[in-house]
């Protein structure tokens, strides 16, 4: 969930049902039996829709049997400035020509 929240920051689950979350809410799920974090981005009736706020792609209806709880930020921990990663300085790459690759061929075409 970086940069909202960063690691290593100290949260609050709340059990509750997956229908009582909200879009634009942090909600807590289970995925391969680890707890996942990520922003509620539809609730539908087969599942919850949750995006990290990082990630290109949701992770797809999460059924309400595997949603645990809404989660709420106690203490954020500070952002620390740190040179980008190779892999995610070639991410961000990738990104910006998939964004201006429209614009691109239409300036190219006669």
């Amino acid at each position: 969930m970086w940069p909202a929240i960063p690691s290593g920051s100290r949260l609050e689950l709340e059990p509750c049902h997956a229908a009582r979350l909200r879009v634009g809410e942090l909600g807590a799920f289970e995925r391969n039996g680890r707890v996942v974090v990520h922003r509620i981005t539809n609730v539908t009736d087969e599942g919850v829709h949750f995006q990290g706020d990082n990630r290109e792609r949701t992770d797809g209806p999460i059924p309400p049997s595997q949603v645990l709880a809404r989660a709420r930020v106690l203490v954020r921990r500070r952002l620390r400035l740190r040179w980008p990663r190779h892999s995610e300085l070639s991410r961000a790459c990738r990104a910006v020509l998939r964004r201006l690759q429209p614009w691109l061929v239409r300036k190219t075409q006669p």
